[in-house]
């Protein structure tokens, strides 16, 4: 979402897999993980899903598309000021830091995060690591028989 006056826009595509090799640079680095977000960041361009996720497992990414278009759903419809507040929340500052920063009440930094949608997207967030969690689990177990 865009943020004024700063005039930020944010996608994310995020490519779940093997790192082969790891730079300072996301360009000069390589695995599947890299190979992966990249062709899937710019397949985002001219549309309007801002989050994308991709992993190696097909019932994975079945279920984050579904997720993933709900989660942008909440997103297209943050205002500039929950936008903002959002992304100081993302970062894991305190309400209050958000507060000073924004130069508004502590009070109405919790308001923007709760109408902006947080409890759904924390929700939400918690199922994409469980079920990582348990992919990752049965990989390892399989790779292992």
């Amino acid at each position: 979402k865009e943020i004024k006056p700063k005039r930020l826009q944010l996608r994310i595509a995020i490519g779940l897999g093997t790192i082969e090799y790891l730079s300072s640079s996301a360009s000069k680095s390589d695995g599947e993980a890299f190979r992966k977000s990249g062709p899937f960041l710019d397949s985002m361009k001219g549309k309007e899903a801002r989050l994308s996720i991709i992993t190696p497992w097909k019932s994975v990414n079945d279920e984050f598309d579904v997720e993933t278009a709900l989660i942008d759903t909440i997103m297209n419809k943050w205002t500039s000021a929950q936008s903002e507040a959002m992304m100081y929340h993302f970062a894991k500052w305190t309400q209050n830091k958000i507060a000073w920063e924004l130069r508004i009440s502590q009070p109405a930094v919790r308001q923007r995060i709760k109408r902006a949608g947080n409890a759904a997207i924390k929700k939400s967030n918690e199922r994409y690591k469980k079920l990582l969690e348990e992919s990752i689990r049965l990989e390892h177990y399989n790779y292992h028989i």
